[in-house]
């Protein structure tokens, strides 16, 4: 029996997933360093039969393993903090939309944050926790609100 490892990011198909170096594509016979490929497209190159033609009494099943892809960027926090202006509300909102908390976790989150200053919203990889601040704090000025999120590395 032949086995492919493949990496596959989170809530990825099989055909998005992630090859390790040292697999060839079986089309096109060329060595790929890591790349988006169908499972099917795949023959490991430390085989030296995969290329011959299976006989009979060869074992031509192919077992697929999958392993979760880790964070390439180090995780961020997110945090928010209280404010006189911004209602408590549209902060539960922002919580809900933007950052996709159920509804009480996001209360939670924002009487945290007005009893103690400050509170702890979400732990995501650098980019992603940028992009949603960013996004939160857009959505807060379009309404008038002067609310304040901040990013600051794990550790």
């Amino acid at each position: 029996m032949r086995t492919v490892v493949l990496m596959r990011k989170s809530g990825r198909s099989p055909e998005g997933a992630l090859l390790k170096e040292g697999y060839v594509c079986c089309c096109t016979n060329a060595l790929r360093a890591p790349s988006v490929a169908a499972a099917n497209h795949v023959q490991r190159t430390d085989f030296p039969e995969s290329r011959a033609n299976p006989s009979p009494e060869r074992d031509t099943e192919v077992a697929i393993e999958e392993a979760q892809q880790v964070w390439v960027e180090p995780p961020w926090r997110v945090l928010i903090h209280n404010d006189n202006v911004t209602t408590f509300e549209f902060v539960e909102r922002i919580l809900q939309t933007i950052f996709k908390l159920s509804r009480e976790i996001a209360e939670t989150i924002a009487w945290r944050a007005h009893t103690e200053g400050i509170a702890l919203v979400c732990v995501r990889p650098r980019s992603e926790a940028e992009r949603l601040v960013g996004q939160a704090i857009f959505a807060a000025r379009l309404e008038g609100f002067p609310l304040l999120l901040t990013c600051e590395p794990d550790t």
